[in-house]
């Protein structure tokens, strides 16, 4: 709502870029080129936050340098995607299945509203801070929201690589006997438990890097961001729990209860935005955001254990 047509131009390429990735990177992981896709995504997530902090802290264009961060980070991998295929013969139009095109498009229409719980989640809670917290406190919970949420990148990347697995695990537990099902159920209620410990120690390791480096390359406001890091981390953390666990319920194409869970809460989010952040300021915000990601952490797992008959404190091993 406060810029200006040129970056909404912007704005746009950084979508179409993030496409362009997103197709590539989910062709390579249904390839299981696992390398890969592990590369493509550590050098976007590197190479935005080098960009990030060269033009927030070392050049001190504020928002716009966030804004140039992710622009370029996305334009520079979508376009080293594009030479790469170009020069490897991969795209073709005269293949295309309509049937299958067709089959998918009415499976993701579900998905349009899970899609769009992210902007609510996070474009919502920029316009709530701006409007009762202003701009400045919004640049400076922007900055937090972003360091915080190398670990949400990290997870994503994660579950990427990892559902291809988790599918080939539950069609063997769909076409075994008890003793295969069992054992399926007992591996990947093992990796999940890795998956939970291996994120907690990162967060933590994550947020005592993150203050060295805000303390190390920013000054002034941008310093009030390392209080809310902690409640970010744990909000990212718990997301993280939920990406690991909605593998069921996409593989059972529960795309309905996956858009609904993600859009009810996202409001349910905003909601809890608006009353909190009258009390306790932006801390209100974050405090929301950590309700609602423990909330849909579990409401996911407990309908995607469900699908399987997995009970959540019991072990299982055949």
């Amino acid at each position: 709502l406060y810029v200006n047509s040129w970056w909404q131009i912007l704005a746009i390429i950084t979508a179409f870029s993030g496409a362009v990735i997103n197709l590539y990177t989910s062709l390579i992981r249904m390839q299981e080129r696992a390398s890969l896709y592990g590369q493509i995504q550590i050098s976007q997530t590197v190479l935005m936050f080098i960009l990030t902090i060269l033009f927030v802290a070392c050049i001190k264009l504020g928002w716009r340098g966030r804004a140039l961060g992710l622009l370029l980070s996305a334009v520079i991998i979508a376009c080293m995607i594009f030479l790469k295929n170009y020069r490897d013969g991969t795209y073709s139009i005269h293949k295309v299945d309509k049937v299958i095109v067709w089959k998918y498009l009415v499976w993701s229409i579900p998905l349009l509203p899970h899609t769009l719980s992210y902007w609510i989640k996070y474009g919502a809670d920029k316009i709530v801070v701006t409007h009762y917290q202003g701009l400045s406190t919004n640049g400076v919970y922007s900055l937090a929201r972003t360091l915080g949420g190398i670990t949400s990148i990290l997870t994503t990347s994660f579950f990427n690589t990892y559902s291809p697995y988790m599918f080939g695990k539950l069609a063997d537990y769909d076409k075994g006997n008890k003793e295969i099902r069992d054992e399926v159920v007992y591996v990947l209620r093992r990796n999940t438990r890795w998956f939970i410990l291996a994120l907690l120690s990162l967060s933590v390791i994550m947020y005592f890097a993150l203050v060295i480096v805000i303390n190390i390359f920013f000054k002034g406001e941008y310093l009030n961001a390392i209080p809310m890091l902690p409640g970010i981390i744990v909000m990212n953390f718990f997301y993280g729990i939920y990406s690991i666990n909605s593998g069921y319920l996409f593989y059972k194409n529960r795309t309905v209860a996956i858009g609904l869970t993600t859009f009810l809460s996202s409001t349910f989010q905003v909601f809890l935005n608006v009353v909190l952040i009258k009390h306790m300021g932006i801390y209100g915000t974050i405090l929301s955001g950590v309700i609602v990601s423990v909330l849909i952490a579990s409401v996911v797992t407990i309908l995607g254990y469900r699908e399987y008959n997995i009970k959540i404190f019991k072990e299982y091993r055949a």
